[in-house]
C-alpha cells in the first residue's frame, strides 16, 4: 500500500507522571476517543486518596529497607536510573509531552531542556494551587488553602511570590502550550502559549429530564478541602434552610472513598460545590453527569470560555436566595439542570474535549 505525501504521520501522545483531579486519565481517554495514540503513564507508587485508575504505571521501588540523608533509600536509584531510563523510553516513543506542572520526569525539570533540544511538542497544564495567582481575584472570600499550610508553602511558594513567578516563566519557557484557567496562567508572559483548560469527562449516565425533582429535595455539599471550598460559609446557610424548608442536607468534609462520593451525588438533586472564586471543581461536573444541578462561584474570567453555563451561579451573599428560588420553582430547578447538560455535552464529553485537544495540537 502506497502513502501519499499528504498523509499525516501519527503522533503519539505522553501524559502524566501527575494525575491531578484525574485529568491525564481524562485527557488519555479524550483523545484516544478521536483515535488517536495517547498514553498516561505514572509512578506505581503514587495514588491518590480516590483511588483513581491507574491502568499503566512506570515501576520504581518504594519500600526501602532504611533512609540515607533522610530520604528514602531507593530515592536515589529512582531519581538516578529508573527514571531517567524510563524518559529515554518516552524520548524515543512519544512526539507529544503532556504534563501537569511541575512534576515531569527528571529532578529540577531538565527532562523539558532535552525535549526543547529533540523538538517534541510540549503541552504543560497550570491548574493547581502551586500556579494560583492569590491576588487575581477581588473577591474577598477567594482563599488559598495553600498558604496557611506551612508544609505546602515550600512547593506552591505562595509564600514567596517572586519565586512562584520564577518557576511559572520558567516552565513557559520549554512549552509549546499552557493550558489553564485565567487565574493559574496569569503570571505567563507570552499570551500566545495559554490555551483555556478543558476537563473531559464520560457521558452522561442520568439525564435531567428523567431526574424525579418534584418530591423532597437532597441538597448535598461534599468539598475534600472545606476551607478551599468555603465550607464555613456554606454549611450554617444549608442547616438554615434545612429549618426553613423540607429538605434534605448532605455535608460531609474531607476526602474519603470515590464510591461514597458517587452515591451521594448520585442520590442529590442540588451540589454545591464552592462559593469563592475559583474554577468550578469536578464535582461540578460529576454532578450533572448524574441529572443534579450544580451551584458554584462563576466569575466572568471563567464565564467568557462558556456560551452556555454549565454551573448555576453563586456568591456567599447569594446562596441562600438561590436556593430557595430553586426549592420553591420545580420548573425551573429541572431547567437548570438540563442547560447544564447541554454545556455538557458542549463542552466536556471526551469527544468534544478530545476535538478540543486535537485540535490545539494540531494532530
Amino acid at each position: 500500500m502506497k502513502c501519499s505525501l499528504t498523509d499525516k504521520i501519527v503522533k503519539k501522545i505522553y501524559i502524566g507522571p501527575s494525575n491531578i483531579a484525574n485529568l491525564s486519565n481524562h485527557v488519555e481517554k479524550s483523545l484516544r476517543s478521536h483515535g488517536f495514540y495517547a498514553d498516561f503513564i505514572t509512578w506505581s507508587y503514587w495514588d491518590h486518596p480516590f483511588e483513581y485508575e491507574k491502568t499503566k504505571v512506570f515501576r520504581v521501588m518504594n519500600q526501602p529497607p532504611f533512609k540515607l540523608f533522610d530520604k528514602n533509600v531507593f530515592y536515589f536509584f529512582n531519581e538516578y536510573f529508573l527514571k531517567p531510563f524510563y524518559f529515554l523510553f518516552a524520548l524515543i516513543r512519544y512526539d507529544i509531552f503532556l504534563f501537569i506542572k511541575p512534576a515531569t520526569f527528571l529532578r529540577a525539570n531538565i527532562d523539558l531542556k532535552i525535549l526543547k533540544f529533540f523538538n517534541k511538542k510540549v503541552g504543560i497544564f497550570y491548574v493547581g494551587c502551586p500556579d494560583r495567582d492569590i491576588s487575581f481575584d477581588s473577591d474577598p472570600e477567594y482563599i488559598c488553602n495553600t498558604c496557611r499550610d506551612k508544609d505546602k508553602q515550600k512547593s506552591c511558594l505562595c509564600n514567596n511570590i517572586n519565586k512562584k513567578i520564577a518557576q511559572a516563566i520558567v516552565f513557559e519557557k520549554y512549552a509549546d502550550y499552557i493550558i489553564g484557567p485565567p487565574d493559574t496562567v496569569s503570571y505567563v508572559q507570552d499570551k500566545n502559549k495559554v490555551r483555556n483548560y478543558r476537563y473531559p469527562m464520560p457521558a452522561i449516565i442520568i439525564n435531567g429530564s428523567d431526574k424525579n425533582f418534584n418530591g423532597r429535595l437532597r441538597i448535598s455539599h461534599l468539598p475534600s478541602n472545606p476551607l478551599l471550598k468555603g465550607t464555613h460559609i456554606i454549611e450554617p446557610i444549608l442547616n438554615k434552610l434545612a429549618e426553613e424548608n423540607d429538605i434534605e442536607i448532605i455535608i460531609k468534609k474531607e476526602t474519603w472513598a470515590r464510591e461514597k462520593v458517587v452515591h451521594d451525588i448520585k442520590n442529590s438533586h442540588i451540589v454545591i460545590d464552592s462559593v469563592v472564586g475559583y474554577v468550578f471543581g469536578t464535582i461540578c461536573l460529576e454532578a450533572v453527569q448524574y441529572g443534579c444541578v450544580p451551584l458554584n462561584a462563576y466569575p466572568d474570567w471563567i464565564a467568557q470560555f462558556y456560551e452556555i453555563p454549565p454551573v448555576v451561579k453563586i456568591t456567599g451573599a447569594t446562596l441562600h436566595s438561590t436556593l430557595q428560588a430553586l426549592i420553591d420553582d420545580r420548573v425551573l430547578l429541572k431547567m437548570y439542570a438540563e442547560r447544564s447538560q447541554q454545556a455538557y455535552n458542549k463542552y466536556f464529553i471526551y469527544q468534544s474535549t478530545g476535538k478540543y485537544y486535537k485540535e490545539m495540537l494540531d494532530l
